[in-house]
């Protein structure tokens, strides 16, 4: 509504080896999921998830969201869990199991369709945004580390990954049966790719 935003406080990957390599320092351990007025800073709602969330996707509608809940990366805060929040009345609507250190999150055009990344074994998994856990699909593992995912709108029926490391490169996905997503192909690259956004 441009009114107010939705913020994750999440030390993410970064309490970790690859703070420690980007020169991070101290990054305190836990977080918060809060809407805020942007005017004025002031809080209208915090969201008690399970785990800390890293990513959250916000309903074209702005009723809803969906978080990707990676935890922390102390071996004790190991994040596991997607949640559905209302945004309009403040609480989380739903909370299920994926996999370890969820990571980033995408809808479909119509939001039937959502998908997300597990850091933690490399894997993505797709279900429908109407039945969640009924239909989460099995694991698809792209490499060691699953980071960025986007569901194509070009009809295609595809998915693109970015992954950080082992191997560092990208991948296409094919989502024509949401619940057996399959590897098309895997392009390596030299660099460590984490997020992508759609041209």
């Amino acid at each position: 509504d441009g009114q107010s935003a939705l913020v994750s406080i999440s030390p993410g990957f970064f309490t970790g080896t690859i703070g420690n390599l980007l020169g991070a320092g101290d990054v305190p351990a836990g977080g918060a999921l809060i809407l805020v007025e942007l005017e004025t800073g002031a809080l209208i709602h915090e969201f008690a998830t399970l785990y800390t969330p890293m990513h959250p996707v916000i309903t074209a509608d702005g009723l809803s969201a969906w978080t990707a809940n990676y935890g922390g990366d102390g071996p004790s805060d190991v994040g596991s869990t997607v949640s559905k929040l209302d945004l309009v009345g403040g609480s989380v609507e739903l909370e299920f199991e994926v996999g370890p250190r969820p990571e980033q999150i995408d809808l479909s055009p119509d939001e039937s369709l959502a998908i997300v990344s597990s850091a933690g074994d490399g894997a993505i998994q797709l279900f429908a945004t109407n039945a969640p856990e009924a239909t989460l699909s099995a694991d698809l593992v792209t490499s060691g580390d699953s980071s960025w995912v986007l569901l194509l709108d070009d009809g295609s029926e595809r998915a693109f990954v970015t992954n950080s490391l082992n191997p560092s490169s990208f991948s296409l996905v094919d989502i024509a049966d949401p619940m057996a997503p399959a590897l098309i192909e895997t392009v390596m690259v030299a660099t460590v790719p984490y997020a992508a956004t759609p041209i």
